[in-house]
């Protein structure tokens, strides 16, 4: 379906490239038809005069000061395209070369610095609580300064899905668990090497997505994937994965919906829920979908919850008002206890970073994150302390 609806615009750039029109100016028709298509907008290339004032009349006015000799209807077009691009809050970048100037370097740099991307990254080992390994790829300069660039001017405009609640302004596993709260029925699904199963493709397609022509997707790909994935502890992962994950999130809400459940995702924990007690049913579709997306199950990590047990969404009981484990806030309070009687040295309370030694620190993070579950147990604790 997806396919189908670009289907004229994918044709109308075979056509330009066929007649002999430039490839980047090709792309370009290409990306702002896409855009027209997805916003619902009838496909025309036909732009009448903008109104003074508007974003596209200043732009139309600057691209005819830096080109004079181009032809006006040429400049029109380019302005709306750059126009559309700002209203989703994405910086305009028109080629290859438009690229590497806005990243301060020329396009031979930009080149080099593609080809040795995977160079500038720095392996990290990180335990976990539970005593596993995370490994991060951290990026160096110059790429890390150059993902800034693109999370700040490309990927912060952009809007996650309704379903998606992790590494979205304004959401967190609270208004994700808001969604699971007094239900009968609580699936837990947890995708297996989330980050690195996300392809340079996927995320090249991500970026056109947006309404960047392909040569520069393929850029802005090459600059946020290391061997042809997704690296765990770039800048720019995160969102990446968000905007990667939308049609998965668009078949796995539809599914959902489909059979009167709800679905939501944070980040690589997926969880359904229901008060038709068949819900598990869905298990084996949700699989299938997934490796449709080029996504595996951790099997060992999905959990089937029913309201007689206690029910989690990321750790939160949500089998009547979101809460914290009783146990958790129990070693909270003893916690606290120990601090104001004994000082600091006497808290052992685990962080969720296990280099963090600071127990002052450490203690005041496990409120801080009582506090954005439940204000009012929170609230309760401190006043007993202060």
């Amino acid at each position: 379906m997806i396919h189908d609806r670009h289907l004229t615009v994918q044709n109308l750039g075979l056509i330009q490239r066929q007649a002999g029109v430039d490839r980047e100016i090709a792309e370009l028709v290409v990306a702002y038809g896409r855009l027209m298509v997805d916003s619902g907008q009838p496909l025309s290339f036909e732009f009448p005069h903008s109104p003074s004032g508007s974003r596209e009349h200043e732009l139309l006015s600057r691209l005819r000061t830096m080109n004079r000799e181009v032809d006006g209807r040429f400049l029109s077009f380019l302005a709306a395209w750059a126009a559309a691009m700002e209203r989703q809050n994405c910086q305009p970048v028109y080629s290859r070369a438009d690229l590497a100037d806005q990243l301060g370097m020329t396009p031979k740099q930009l080149l080099v610095t593609i080809g040795r991307r995977s160079s500038f990254y720095r392996r990290l080992t990180i335990p976990k609580r539970n005593g596993d390994a995370r490994i991060i790829h951290s990026p160096r300069a110059p790429l890390r300064a150059i993902q800034n660039w693109i999370l700040q001017n490309i990927l912060s405009g952009f809007t996650p899905s309704k379903a998606s609640h992790g590494f979205a302004a304004g959401r967190s596993i609270v208004t994700n668990a808001t969604y699971h709260q007094k239900k009968r029925v609580v699936i837990n699904v947890d995708i297996e090497d989330f980050f690195p199963s996300i392809k340079f493709c996927s995320v090249r397609k991500g970026f056109q997505r947006i309404g960047y022509p392909y040569s520069v997707a393929v850029d802005l790909a090459n600059l946020c994937t290391s061997k042809g994935v997704l690296p765990q502890g770039a800048p720019t992962s995160p969102a990446l994965s968000n905007l990667v994950c939308i049609r998965l999130d668009r078949r796995l809400t539809g599914l959902a919906n489909s059979l009167g459940h709800t679905y939501s995702r944070y980040a690589d924990d997926l969880t359904f829920s229901s008060d038709d007690g068949h819900l598990p049913a869905i298990l084996p579709f949700i699989r299938e979908i997934l490796a449709d997306e080029g996504f595996k199950v951790a099997e060992h990590k999905t959990h089937v919850y029913r309201a007689s047990g206690r029910q989690l969404v990321n750790g939160l009981v949500v089998n009547q008002a979101i809460n914290i484990d009783r146990r958790e806030v129990r070693r909270l309070r003893a916690a606290l206890h120990r601090f104001h009687t004994q000082g600091a040295d006497a808290v052992f309370f685990k962080s969720k970073k296990p280099t963090i030694q600071n127990h002052a620190k450490v203690l005041q993070g496990h409120l801080a994150f009582l506090k954005m579950v439940n204000p009012a147990r929170a609230q309760s604790l401190l006043r007993k302390w202060t």
